[in-house]
């Protein structure tokens, strides 16, 4: 009935996790292509502007993105692609908004739902290990 459509509907953090990180490993694949790493640059600038807008008692992940936006990008890279617990609380604060077109984030989240029609109930349980097994752009396999 409508309330399991509507249960079903709503993703676990295990799930929004999994889909935050595809988002970062597509990321990770337009800057790594590109040799002007312009992708980064935009990340530093959104960070700045979010240093000015956001209150002094918000700003503690972006102070956090902006220290790490320092680094040279194979450590800004092993950030994203992190994921432990850590790597997956940064992402939800990634300063890297913007770098995939609406079409491509679209893409994503309509790949993620006809995983989760192929899958059925055991989606959920399923997922972590589909998406390990996808390689990380530029690695074997994602460690």
């Amino acid at each position: 009935g409508t309330l399991v459509n509507y249960e079903r509907s709503m993703k676990t953090h295990q799930e929004i996790d999994a889909r935050a990180l595809e988002l970062a490993r597509r990321i990770v694949a337009r800057i790594d292509a590109d040799p002007t790493r312009r992708g980064v640059e935009k990340a530093r600038r959104t960070c700045q502007r979010w240093q000015h807008l956001l209150p002094e008692s918000q700003q503690a992940c972006v102070n956090e993105w902006a220290a790490i936006l320092t680094q040279p990008w194979d450590a800004i890279r092993q950030v994203l692609l992190d994921s432990s617990d850590e790597g997956n609380r940064r992402r939800q604060n990634s300063p890297f908004c913007g770098i995939l077109t609406n079409v491509e984030r679209w893409q994503l989240l309509q790949e993620f739902t006809a995983l989760e029609t192929e899958l059925g109930s055991s989606y959920g349980s399923q997922l972590k290990e589909r998406l390990r097994l996808i390689p990380a752009p530029g690695r074997q396999k994602l460690e």
